[in-house]
C-alpha cells in the first residue's frame, strides 16, 4: 500500500496546526474563529472571552504571547483605579487622572497633606511619603533614649540621623562611648563593663570546660586575651583564649571537622537510599550545594537540605512524566533526556510507529500520524463496504488509500470491476449490470448473465 500523498500530508498538517491554535485560544478563554490554516504568517480571526474580535498571525499569538488589544487597553484604564486603591489603603490619595505605565510618575498625597511625584512601580514596592519618613526618624531619638534607659544608662546625643551614624551613650557606671544605634539594638553595650566581667578566675574557666565535657589544663589565668590549654572529651588538646570560647562559643576544632566528615557520610548514605551517589568530597552546611548523581548517571548540584526534604534528580522526574504521558496513549517515550516543553523527543505508539514531537504537542493531543491515517482509512473502508452491501454486493479490497485510488468491487450477479470510491459514493455501481439493464437482445443479455448463475439455479 502506498503512503499518504503530499497533498494529504499538507492537509493533515494544516488541520493539526489549526487544532493546536484553537486549543491555545481556548486556554486563554477565547476562540479561533478561522476554519482554514495557510501558514504561520497568514492572519486568522480570533475572539477573546469578552467578545472582542481581531485578526492576528499565528506566530504573534503563539510565540509572542499577544492577545486581545482592546482588553489590554481596558486593563490599563483600570490600573488608575488600582493606584487610587493603593493610596487609599495608606490613608492617602492618587491625585493624577491618567495612568500611562508603571514607569511614568503620578502625583500622590499622604494623610498629612504632603504631596509628591513618584512612579507606580516604587509605590507598589512599598515607598510612600518621604516627608513623613523623615518626621518619623526624628521621633527615633526618643526610642534610643528608651533603649538606653532599659539598660540602666542614657543616650546623650540630641539628634538622630540614621541607624549607622554613631550616638553618644553612658552606662550606669558612668562610662561614656560612641556606638551606632544598629549595634546597640543588636545587644552591645558598655565595653568597659564588658571587660570587667571578663576578668574571670581559673575556676570559671575550668567550669566552662566542664560544660563542654572537657578540662582546662592551664594552672594560671591572666586575662581573657591570653590563651589557655584545653582538652576535650576525646582527649584532643589545643590552645585558645577565654574570650574566644565565651564569645564565639567555639570548642575543639578537631571534633568539629570530624563531625563535618560524618555529615558528608550522611549525605552519601542519603544518596545511596535513592540509588545514587554524593560526588562532593567536602560538606560545608545544609545550604551549600553538593554534587549528586542518580542511578541513571545524571549529575546536578543541590542543597543537602532539599535532598533531605525528598528532592532528587529533576531529569528523572521529567523523564518519568514523559513516560506517563506516553503510557496514557498506550505508547512509550524513547528519549532519555528531557530538556523543556518545546524540545522534541522520540515517541513510539502501541503499533511500533516512531516519530519526534515536542512534549507540548503531545499534551495538546497530537499522537501517531500513521495510526491516525490508518484509523481514518479503516473507517472509510467500513463505510464503503456498507454501501456495497446495501446494493447487494461487496467491496473485495482490504485496504483503502483515498477517494481516487481504485478498489475491487463485486455486484450481486458476481460481476467484478475496479473503480474509485468517489464514483461509488456518487451513486454508480456495476457497469456490466448497467449494460444488462439497457440490453434488449437476448444473446447479449445471456453474455452478462453468464458470469455467475442466479442463486435459485435459473
Amino acid at each position: 500500500m502506498s503512503g499518504p500523498t503530499p497533498r494529504t500530508r499538507r492537509r493533515a498538517n494544516a488541520m493539526q496546526q489549526l487544532h493546536a491554535l484553537q486549543q491555545l485560544a481556548i486556554a486563554r478563554g477565547g476562540r479561533c474563529l478561522s476554519t482554514d490554516y495557510v501558514n504561520s504568517a497568514t492572519p486568522l480571526l480570533w475572539q477573546c472571552a469578552n467578545g472582542h474580535r481581531w485578526s492576528a498571525i499565528p506566530t504573534s499569538v503563539k510565540n509572542k504571547g499577544s492577545w486581545c488589544r482592546q482588553c489590554f487597553c481596558d486593563r490599563r484604564r483600570d490600573t488608575l483605579e488600582d493606584m487610587q486603591r493603593t493610596a487609599t489603603e495608606r490613608g492617602g490619595r492618587c491625585l493624577s487622572t491618567r495612568y500611562v505605565n508603571s514607569s511614568s510618575p503620578l502625583e500622590w498625597e499622604c494623610a498629612q497633606g504632603h504631596r509628591w511625584q513618584a512612579i507606580p512601580e516604587r509605590i507598589n514596592r512599598g515607598d510612600w511619603c518621604a516627608q513623613c519618613h523623615f518626621d518619623r526618624k526624628r521621633d527615633t531619638l526618643e526610642a534610643m533614649q528608651q533603649l538606653a534607659a532599659e539598660r540602666g544608662g542614657r543616650c546623650l546625643s540630641t539628634a538622630y540621623i540614621s541607624s549607622q551614624t554613631p550616638l553618644q551613650w553612658a552606662c550606669a557606671q558612668g562610662h561614656r562611648w560612641q556606638a551606632v544605634p544598629a549595634s546597640v539594638k543588636r545587644g552591645t553595650w558598655c565595653r568597659a563593663c564588658a571587660a570587667a566581667r571578663l576578668r574571670d578566675t581559673l575556676a570559671t574557666m575550668q567550669q566552662l570546660a566542664a560544660e563542654h565535657g572537657g578540662r582546662c589544663l592551664s594552672k594560671r589565668y591572666k586575662n581573657e586575651r591570653i590563651p589557655l590549654l584545653w582538652q576535650c572529651a576525646q582527649g584532643h588538646r589545643w590552645k585558645a583564649t577565654p574570650m574566644g570560647l565565651k564569645q564565639l562559643g567555639s570548642w575543639c576544632r578537631q571534633c568539629f571537622f570530624e563531625s563535618r566528615r560524618d555529615t558528608l557520610e550522611n549525605m552519601q548514605q542519603l544518596a545511596a537510599q535513592q540509588g545514587g551517589r554524593c560526588l562532593s568530597s567536602h560538606y560545608v552546611n545544609s545550604q551549600t550545594p553538593l554534587l549528586w548523581q542518580c542511578a541513571q548517571g545524571h549529575q546536578w548540584r543541590s542543597q543537602p537540605a532539599k535532598v533531605k526534604q525528598g528532592y532528587w534528580c529533576g531529569l528523572c522526574v521529567d523523564n518519568a512524566a514523559m513516560q506517563q504521558l506516553a503510557a496514557r496513549r498506550g505508547g512509550l517515550c524513547l528519549s532519555t533526556h528531557y530538556v523543556d516543553n518545546d524540545t522534541a523527543l522520540q515517541w513510539q505508539c502501541k503499533q511500533g510507529h516512531r516519530w519526534r514531537a515536542t512534549p507540548a504537542q503531545i499534551k495538546q493531543g497530537v499522537w501517531c500520524y500513521p495510526c491516525r491515517v490508518d484509523q481514518r482509512q479503516r473507517a472509510m473502508l467500513a463505510q464503503l463496504q456498507d454501501i456495497a452491501a446495501a446494493r447487494g454486493g461487496s467491496c473485495l479490497s482490504e485496504h483503502y488509500v483515498d477517494m481516487k485510488t481504485h478498489l475491487h468491487w463485486q455486484c450481486h450477479r458476481g460481476h467484478t470491476w475496479r473503480t474509485m470510491p468517489a464514483v461509488i459514493k456518487s451513486g454508480s455501481w456495476c457497469p456490466q449490470c448497467a449494460i444488462l439493464v439497457r440490453a434488449k437482445h437476448q444473446q447479449k443479455r445471456r453474455k452478462y448473465l453468464a458470469d455467475r448463475p442466479p442463486a435459485d439455479g435459473r
